[in-house]
């Protein structure tokens, strides 16, 4: 794990040692073990290494033989034994025994069709000087960061925000358009980031920078691909169980492939219990790491304590209750993008934690709930096309929501969105989305805050119709469930949850790595029937009965918990905000209403709200507004 930097004089100007070094110090959380820079011509590369594989070896930049190609990476390619073997019998000879050192002579060997045999989380720059043509490429799904700024003098990319801030040529304005889809979808969509012209690459793309022209062509290398209605594979349950069982302790395997210690986080949930369960039948020694919170319904310890127990796994309990305004804000400008929720002060502390128990690699259970249709709202859409348009169930579907969890205030507020407007969302998007009634909600609470508003995101031009219109031949003809999946994939997972795995452990120099999105696990999970996936009953069904060997009944049988950390009593006093909130903070940033914000403050002081799901996304919007105002202010973005 890395960070990593380049820069492209666009006026052919030779590049300066100095201003790449200092771009590239600016990520030296990602990689304290080693720092490095290369330059040619007007191309400069940097590099902050993390040791995992050969410590003693591995530093970058990396080369092929004769040194015409030219490699930073960051991220772990989990099939590396396997390529070295493949290119050593091709007579190829990699200079050490990191997994980076196949990427070169990959390129060597295949051309950009070396990048579809990586199987791993990488953000990739390769030069090839004997074409003259820099390759940028980000993994399948964006589990491994890259942004990027172009204008007519310089295109520079790294690892995070931060580093690109560090060239005094990259401007710092606003997005505001981000903005608005943030308090709409609960995160800035990708590619748009906060400030203005700075991307995120897209996952799955390879970008080829021909520095004789100083042109940029782009082009998916990957899509998802789900099987029509009548493709689906004449598998028994028990074949597919069996072969996912075997196939997820193979992926396992990989993913624990480290010469450094490796640990994992457990919640208490089915995904990370799984992988808890899995590294143990390997690793006997295992430490795994959890939070935990005084409040006892936000606190999971108890299950994770009975999962540990079982597997004989060394418990670390981090104590979690301390969020303040300011460990808030320090958090926020790490994570480098606003959030709805003050979760990331907790991610940051059990990374901390971790980091300073002697780990640089932790195992988690991201992205099984994206991939499997874990969350509730999912369960909901199934439901309301199962029975909605039946006479008489209207009763029953209000049930189904109370047992899903939701308060009955919403439920007259999802029954209009998706079941009496539904000609809306269908004409937009050809489908319903299942987060649709919420988004829907935050945009009535969002919107009278904003000075600005600008476009609806959405509306037929905003970034989920744009996605879905990109899509129609890939999902016309799929199951609803892989419909909802396939938006998932290109909206939160890389938006918001791979965002957030990448940097709240990275700011304490720990790698996570995230089995569930295993190339081979992904492609299991596409080809196999919905209900699989998820039925009427449970979701994540394939990962209950995979793992019944594995893990307690208990574990099992629980529902979906959705992770979240107590709310402190700071949103209760105006005085404390003022720094962010007040009025010359709202001026200097000129994104919101001041009268709106401050009659929102006033509002969720509300001590038994009428309507208690709206008043917390009330909650929610006024965070998210706050965490704008610490991260704009902080940039100084204008």
């Amino acid at each position: 794990m890395c960070g990593i930097t380049f820069l492209i004089n666009r006026d052919n100007q030779p590049i300066e040692v100095s201003v790449i070094s200092h771009i590239t110090n600016a990520l030296k959380h990602r990689g304290p073990d080693h720092q490095d820079t290369w330059t040619h011509n007007n191309v400069g590369l940097g590099h902050t290494r993390l040791a995992i594989i050969d410590p003693e070896g591995g530093q970058q930049p990396l080369f092929n033989e004769t040194k015409d190609i030219v490699v930073i990476f960051n991220g772990e390619i989990y099939n590396h034994k396997f390529l070295r073997t493949t290119l050593e019998n091709k007579g190829h000879i990699l200079g050490n025994k990191s997994d980076g050192a196949v990427i070169p002579h990959l390129f060597e060997e295949y051309g950009a069709d070396c990048f579809l045999k990586l199987d791993g989380m990488f953000s990739i720059i390769l030069y090839d000087l004997r074409h003259n043509k820099i390759y940028i490429v980000r993994d399948r799904l964006g589990i491994k960061p890259l942004v990027t700024y172009i204008d007519e003098n310089i295109f520079i990319g790294g690892s995070e925000i931060r580093a690109l801030l560090r060239h005094p040529k990259v401007p710092r304005q606003i997005n505001r358009q981000s903005i608005a889809d943030f308090l709409t979808f609960g995160y800035p969509m990708e590619p748009d980031t906060v400030l203005k012209n700075i991307y995120s690459f897209k996952p799955g793309e390879i970008g080829i920078y021909d520095l004789a022209n100083h042109k940029l062509s782009c082009s998916p290398y990957w899509k998802p691909s789900f099987p029509k209605h009548n493709e689906y594979s004449s598998y028994s349950g028990k074949q597919i169980r069996e072969e996912f069982e075997s196939l997820f302790l193979d992926v396992i395997g990989t993913h624990i492939d480290a010469d450094v210690p490796v640990a994992c986080y457990i919640s208490g949930g089915i995904d990370s219990s799984a992988v808890t369960a899995a590294i143990a039948l390997r690793r006997p020694d295992l430490k795994a790491f959890s939070l935990s919170f005084s409040q006892a319904k936000f606190d999971e310890m108890r299950y994770a304590t009975e999962v540990t127990e079982q597997s004989n796994v060394q418990l670390h309990k981090v104590q979690a209750d301390n969020i303040t305004l300011e460990n808030l804000y320090d958090a926020v400008i790490r994570v480098e993008q606003p959030q709805i929720f003050t979760l990331d002060v907790a991610n940051q502390l059990l990374s901390s934690t971790t980091s300073k128990t002697g780990f640089k690699v932790v195992l988690t259970g991201d992205g099984a709930d994206e991939m499997l249709g874990g969350y509730d709202h999912f369960m909901a859409d199934a439901w309301r096309r199962r029975i909605a348009h039946i006479p008489g169930t209207g009763w029953i579907f209000n049930k189904i929501l109370s047992n899903l969890g939701y308060p009955k205030d919403f439920h007259t507020h999802y029954k209009k969105v998706m079941i009496d407007e539904k000609s809306k969302p269908i004409g937009l998007f050809g489908f319903i989305p299942p987060w649709y009634a919420i988004w829907r909600l935050n945009q009535n609470i969002s919107f009278p805050l904003l000075k600005y508003p600008g476009r609806d995101p959405l509306d037929k031009d905003g970034p989920i119709a744009n996605i879905c219109a990109h899509a129609q031949e890939h999902i016309k003809n799929i199951a609803p469930l892989n419909k909802a999946i396939y938006l998932e994939m290109h909206t939160r997972l890389p938006s918001w949850t791979l965002w957030k795995a990448d940097r709240n452990p990275m700011v304490n120099s720990l790698e996570a790595r995230l089995p569930y999105l295993d190339n081979r696990l992904i492609d299991f999970f596409l080809k196999i029937p919905p209900h699989f996936k998820m039925n009427l009953h449970k979701e994540k069904y394939i990962l209950r009965e995979g793992f019944r060997n594995l893990l307690p009944k208990s574990i099992l049988k629980r529902r979906k918990y959705a992770f979240n950390t107590p709310i402190n009593k700071f949103l209760l006093s105006p005085e404390k905000l003022d720094q962010w909130l007040g009025h010359d903070a709202l001026i200097k940033t000129d994104i919101f209403r001041e009268d709106a914000v401050l009659a929102l403050l006033n509002k969720i002081k509300t001590p038994e709200p009428s309507e208690p799901f709206k008043h917390a996304l009330e909650v929610q919007t006024l965070i998210g507004v706050l965490t704008t105002q610490m991260l704009l202010l902080h940039y100084e973005a204008t």
